[in-house]
């Protein structure tokens, strides 16, 4: 006898066709979502480089608005945060120093506010010497645990 194939005898053919595209697209959008998650990281590690940029820029520009602060050398080792403010928003109120004090009172304020753990310095030996602002801060990278990242600035005020 002889036998007339079958129409359907590929029937299986198809599943294992959309099996092997499900594998497929699986793998593609698992590397999809690892590209996120290093584009999540990457910006976290950006904005807060521009905060610290920022930041010093800041303190540069405090300086520069402080001149006569600057020539007393108030401005020449700045290390740790002043233990008090003293109330300097109106300038007219104060002197080179006390304005000074303020600016260093505030600018670690705005380190520890907007960065993880952030510190900083300036460092110089009065005007038209250069100075150097540095900011410290704590950055935390998954599956590296926390690192210190620092910016530094040289300028003359």
């Amino acid at each position: 006898m002889n036998k007339k194939p079958h129409k359907y005898s590929m029937g299986g053919f198809t599943l294992l066709e959309v099996l092997v595209a499900l594998v497929v697209l699986s793998i593609g959008l698992l590397g999809l979502a690892g590209l996120q998650i290093l584009g999540l990281r990457y910006n976290n590690q950006s904005y807060q480089l521009s905060v610290a940029t920022n930041l010093a820029n800041d303190m540069a520009d405090r300086m520069r608005a402080n001149l006569q602060g600057v020539r007393d050398g108030n401005y020449n080792s700045i290390s740790t945060k002043p233990a008090s403010d003293p109330g300097c928003d109106n300038t007219t109120s104060c002197n080179a120093g006390q304005l000074a004090t303020h600016d260093a009172f505030r600018w670690y304020t705005n380190l520890a506010t907007l960065l993880p753990s952030g510190t900083g310095t300036v460092t110089g030996t009065g005007l038209g010497s250069a100075f150097t602002v540095a900011v410290n801060w704590t950055e935390v990278v998954p599956g590296q645990g926390p690192r210190t990242r620092s910016l530094s600035m040289v300028f003359r005020p």
